[in-house]
């Protein structure tokens, strides 16, 4: 019993060391009105801070409340770039900490752990971390990239993805060897088995069968897979606009394979991890049936 007691005993003044070095090592620590606590190491007060809308270059580290490191920039090789966004809950996070840097300044801060995680990485609080816990961020403001500047950069970067995106369908209609013309909108319409029934119209039910494939030619989606036909309602914006006006030159019981640059498809956002931006898809069809609409 004797001992027992002196195991719980040994225990809480181990815990109570514990606690008594993390308020020590934090006691320097200011708080901010949001809720955040934060020390400067350097503070630029005559430089400029960032506007909501605007990006920031950072050199940036975050750790547990117990030193552990979870993220370095120094692993990206190059600053981390983050968007101010505005933030509207009460308590502390990582867009009210970067609000308060002005350009140059080095700062730590400290910021709930179960708020990071949900709203800046949109995951679950990981098992080894205790709800309310704390992180430690340590960040160094590099430069502030203004919201015209982004939108160059954003134009550049589209236009370069556009060229690249090109390329590689020039490429993969050499390689094919296919001597069909484009149309006006780019799609890349080539029968490969011409249909006996009618020609749909807007606002008729059509039922599909279809593989979809990347130009690389590998498969992300089949409906022979599922053995179980796809309907969509042609011209109700329920597939994506390549389907819309390739099927609308399909007769029923035809085949064909459409060519359908991003543009048509899925554009810059792609489609999660299944399909990437700006990438063209090869789309195999089989028109089976044409249901008429009575409300023409």
């Amino acid at each position: 019993m004797k001992k027992i007691n002196f195991l719980i005993l040994l225990s809480i003044i181990i815990l109570l060391l514990i606690l008594g070095c993390k308020q020590e090592k934090f006691s320097d620590f200011k708080t901010h009105k949001s809720g955040i606590k934060f020390k400067y190491l350097l503070n630029n007060t005559k430089e400029k801070k960032a506007k909501i809308g605007e990006a920031l270059l950072l050199k940036l580290d975050y750790y547990t409340e117990n030193d552990s490191l979870l993220f370095s920039s120094r692993e990206l090789k190059m600053p981390f770039k983050i968007i101010l966004k505005k933030t509207k809950y009460t308590e502390g996070t990582i867009n009210d900490a970067l609000s308060i840097l002005h350009l140059g300044d080095s700062a730590h801060f400290l910021i709930n752990a179960e708020l990071f995680y949900k709203l800046s990485l949109n995951k679950k609080l990981p098992n080894f971390l205790e709800t309310n816990s704390k992180l430690l961020f340590k960040v160094k403001l590099i430069k502030i990239i203004s919201i015209e500047e982004l939108s160059k950069e954003r134009l550049i970067f589209k236009e370069q993805q556009k060229k690249k995106e090109l390329s590689i369908l020039d490429d993969y209609i050499k390689n094919k060897k296919i001597e069909t013309e484009a149309l006006l909108s780019g799609l890349y319409f080539i029968e490969i088995e011409k249909g006996k029934g009618k020609i749909p119209s807007p606002k008729d039910t059509l039922i599909v069968h279809y593989t979809g494939k990347l130009l690389n030619g590998k498969k992300f989606d089949s409906s022979y897979d599922r053995n179980k036909p796809f309907k969509f309602v042609l011209g109700a914006s329920q597939v994506i606009d390549g389907w819309e006006e390739g099927l609308s030159r399909m007769n029923k019981g035809g085949k064909a394979k459409l060519i359908i640059p991003s543009y048509l498809a899925y554009g810059e956002k792609g489609y999660g991890n299944i399909i990437p931006p700006y990438t063209t898809l090869v789309f195999e069809i089989e028109l089976m049936d044409i249901k008429t609409s009575s409300k023409k």
